[in-house]
């Protein structure tokens, strides 16, 4: 439960159940990133189990299924405990229209937020990594992505999730995430919010 005090800074708080196919799912500015997905991903990008370019974030879950995730905006940078999360990483966006939306990789749009134009650090944070099933199909993962005003800064892993460590059975599932299939960039048509 938020003090006072959270409420005060916390401008937005969205619950989705979001289906991440391809191992991923977007928050992005839906004008400004023309709704296209980076596809040039490397090792490191599938280890840090996220992509960042000017106007898309992309979260990278560890089931390649329907996933619980919260979008929070705050007015300043948000604190959190290294300790309750398995995976921590952070970067920031440029929202240049002022709308930020999630959006799954082949789905369409969960909602969208308006938020004053300008930068945003961005963190998102991972837990229950280590609860999949043995086919990886069901877990207890969720998933945090908090924004707000910032600087530029430039990505970088907080806390690294490593797998084999958790599991002791490091061949069962491989940290896979693929990028957007071949031949394929994400284009939709726009959401209107009631907001």
């Amino acid at each position: 439960m938020c003090s006072s005090l959270c409420q005060k800074i916390m401008m937005h708080r969205l619950h989705f159940r979001i289906f991440a196919d391809y191992h991923q799912f977007y928050i992005w500015d839906p004008q400004a990133s023309d709704q296209l997905a980076p596809e040039d991903w490397t090792e490191d990008d599938v280890q840090a189990r996220a992509k960042v370019t000017e106007h898309v974030f992309v979260v990278a879950p560890i089931r390649n299924m329907e996933v619980p995730f919260t979008l929070e905006v705050h007015e300043t940078e948000p604190l959190f405990h290294m300790v309750e999360w398995d995976h921590i990483v952070e970067a920031s966006i440029n929202v240049s229209s002022g709308r930020i939306e999630v959006h799954e990789c082949t789905g369409g749009s969960h909602g969208e937020v308006s938020v004053a134009p300008g930068i945003y650090g961005v963190r998102a944070l991972y837990k229950g990594l280590n609860t999949l099933s043995e086919d990886g199909l069901e877990g207890h993962d969720s998933y945090l992505v908090t924004l707000w005003p910032a600087v530029k800064r430039d990505f970088r892993v907080l806390k690294q999730y490593n797998e084999e460590a958790q599991s002791g059975r490091g061949d069962r599932i491989a940290p896979v995430t693929p990028p957007t299939p071949p031949g394929m960039r994400v284009r939709t048509g726009r959401f209107q919010s009631d907001h």
